[in-house]
């Protein structure tokens, strides 16, 4: 029971078809409570001169450039001894993640990793990926595609 998927961190969104469905969903990644890459300030002092300046857009990306960002998921619902054998392998974390959730919950994959995704409400591991809205659906829709 698997779909390939892709999700686009800079957009929040996990875009892909299965089972004759197309999806666009908004998915929220989930942080740790104290993790030590959150940004908590930022300030900046400029000055303004008269004189020459040349307007730059540092973000720009051409159309159909796919953001280097992107990343391709493999998306397959986790059976019981799947989550068995994830919460021996995995981190505290994921553990407690796996062990909370009594309804569906997916695998994400890539060659750089692996990821849950799962619906509301979201948790504290950082290796999740919620989807608020639309997850029974496409629940649905990856396992027709993997019949």
């Amino acid at each position: 029971m698997a779909a390939i998927f892709s999700y686009e961190p800079r957009t929040g969104r996990l875009v892909g078809s299965a089972g004759g469905q197309h999806f666009s969903l908004l998915a929220q990644e989930t942080r740790r409570q104290h993790a030590p890459d959150v940004l908590k300030g930022w300030g900046k002092e400029q000055e303004l001169r008269p004189g020459k300046w040349t307007p730059w857009d540092h973000s720009f990306e051409t159309p159909g450039h796919s953001s280097p960002g992107q990343r391709s998921l493999r998306l397959s619902i986790l059976t019981e001894a799947d989550r068995a054998h994830l919460a021996a392998s995995g981190g505290q974390a994921m553990n407690d993640c796996l062990l909370a959730r009594q309804g569906a919950v997916m695998l994400a994959e890539n060659e750089q990793g692996a990821c849950l995704v799962h619906g509301w409400p979201p948790c504290r591991s950082a290796r999740c990926l919620v989807v608020p809205h639309g997850f029974a659906a496409l629940v649905r829709a990856v396992a027709r595609a993997g019949m």
